[in-house]
């Protein structure tokens, strides 16, 4: 198959150090004094999270050879959320990732259903964009089904189907357990084919730090679920994936604000 590359070669370890500060004020610190502010004004809430991980894998794809800063900030009010998602590569020294979001999502009884967008916008490559509808129904295991289309860069769909499950622990914290299987409807950015694609299964613990902070240890794994899967993540992964396998394991620690 074609290789469809998102993201520049590597052309060499840049420290990593340099520039992390700034990244992370830009992305993080100066965009939240104005969500706080809006949030607390309007009666909207929001989030903020700053995680570190040890690989970035999107839809079973390694996108990074090295330790990621991830960072995540939205603001929601009445079913309507607007928000953003970087990725700051410690090998390349640079943001390699911002993606721009927008919801909507509304509730009857116990299904849900939610519409939104992303754009996606990439370091060194095409930039591309999705809508996307996720359909969930809160009972024993979460059930959810998302389909996503990329109307954009890859002009096909990727169907998501996803359980989890919440168990309580002492002193607050909880127990996650996840689990999701896909299939590529011809989303070229993922393989021009359609079949299954991969499978994640998660495993985190969250606990209260204080008032509306916590804490997220995580640990992942992603199998490819049919051949041409796994030649596509294998052409699309930074350095290939474990061992040529396909399989990609990954995890880290983030700590989230709430406001």
């Amino acid at each position: 198959m074609e290789k469809t590359v998102l993201y520049r070669e590597r052309k060499g370890a840049v420290p990593w150090w340099k520039g992390l500060a700034v990244a992370m004020g830009m992305v993080t610190f100066f965009p939240l004094v104005p969500l706080v502010a809006v949030a607390e004004g309007a009666g909207a809430s929001g989030s903020a999270s700053w995680g570190v991980f040890s690989n970035y894998i999107w839809r079973g794809q390694r996108l990074s050879d090295r330790t990621v800063v991830q960072l995540d900030t939205s603001l929601a009010y009445k079913g309507a959320s607007v928000g953003f998602w970087a990725n700051y590569d410690t090998h390349v020294g640079e943001v390699t990732e911002v993606d721009y979001l927008a919801t909507y999502s509304f509730s009857a009884g116990k299904a849900g259903l939610e519409l939104g967008y992303i754009y996606y916008s990439l370091e060194g490559v095409n930039d591309t964009q999705e809508f996307y509808l996720s359909a969930s129904y809160d009972v024993i295991l979460a059930p959810s089904l998302t389909i996503y289309y990329d109307f954009d860069l890859g002009t096909g769909a990727f169907v998501t189907f996803s359980i989890g499950h919440s168990f309580s622990l002492p002193a607050g914290a909880s127990l996650d357990l996840s689990a999701l299987v896909s299939v590529n409807l011809k989303d070229e950015v993922l393989g021009d084919f359609y079949n299954f694609y991969n499978a994640e299964a998660g495993i985190g613990v969250g606990v209260p730090l204080y008032g509306p902070v916590s804490l997220s240890l995580t640990g992942n794994v992603s199998v490819p679920l049919s051949g041409e899967a796994k030649d596509a993540i294998e052409v699309l992964s930074v350095n290939g994936a474990l061992a040529g396998s396909g399989i990609n394991y990954y995890g880290g620690a983030s700590v989230a604000m709430e406001f």
